[in-house]
């Protein structure tokens, strides 16, 4: 009889939902459910989706995902410019991303006075590559 292994770590694409307010000019804004990213390979990526921003429809909000916890800013990731309605986006890590604990963060990709609030789905890895 043959056997079967099953990798000690079966990574899911979960959807966890975010709910916001992005702050004036460029100020970074953090959703602060952290979540363990236990992988080493960046190329497992983390997702989000902007569902719903009240910028408008396809509106464009700046998003990346941020160490926790570190009590100054630490992308562990670069940052992507995410369209509102668009599809679920997958994007890599880096280094600082690995096997750590993290959060979704975000900014107006525009520098001015107002700022809005935005919702969607997000995930710390997924067991996908980057799109």
């Amino acid at each position: 009889m043959a056997s079967l292994s099953i990798p000690a770590f079966a990574y899911v694409d979960d959807s966890y939902g975010y709910n916001f307010y992005i702050k004036p000019y460029l100020a970074n804004t953090y959703w602060n459910d952290v979540k363990f990213r236990e992988t080493y390979d960046n190329q497992n990526a983390w997702k989000v989706q902007l569902a719903y921003s009240e910028e408008g429809n396809g509106t464009i909000t700046r998003f990346w995902i941020e160490k926790a916890n570190t009590g100054k800013s630490s992308p562990a990731s670069e940052y992507y410019l995410i369209k509102q309605g668009g599809t679920v986006y997958y994007k890599p890590a880096t280094n600082a991303g690995d096997h750590t604990n993290v959060k979704l963060a975000a900014e107006n990709n525009n520098n001015v006075p107002r700022g809005y609030q935005v919702s969607g789905v997000w995930d710390e890895e997924t067991g996908k590559r980057p799109n």
